[in-house]
């Protein structure tokens, strides 16, 4: 019976698509044909974060975290949890959030000149 098993096996052409589940601590799942992969949404706020703590050069960090700040803002960094797709809603959540890592930056900068 396990020969004729396999031969259905062999004959029969799996059909599906590769599922991305998540739960509420952002991590996914990703199912796919043969594997399974579990990784992390970050929001924004630890994605600039992690810039500050990977990079060590303190007189490229501000300028870093601003590239990546405003590719956030104007949609171009796209991928990160709880950031919404549609350009005026963006914009408008992170209005000010974005004002004060300006200032923040800004402030850095001239201390270190």
């Amino acid at each position: 019976m396990s020969t004729g098993t396999n031969n259905i096996q062999q004959r029969s052409n799996f059909n599906f698509n590769p599922t991305v589940c998540k739960n509420k601590e952002n991590v996914i799942v990703a199912l796919g044909k043969s594997s399974v992969g579990q990784g992390a949404l970050w929001n924004w706020e630890d994605y600039l974060d992690l810039i500050r703590k990977t990079n060590q050069e303190k007189e490229q960090q501000w300028l870093m975290i601003l590239r990546a700040a405003l590719d956030i803002y104007n949609g171009k960094l796209i991928g990160l949890a709880g950031i919404p797709d549609h350009k005026e809603t963006r914009e408008q959540m992170l209005r000010d959030e974005m004002k004060d890592l300006l200032r923040e930056n800004i402030d850095s900068c001239i201390k270190e000149f």
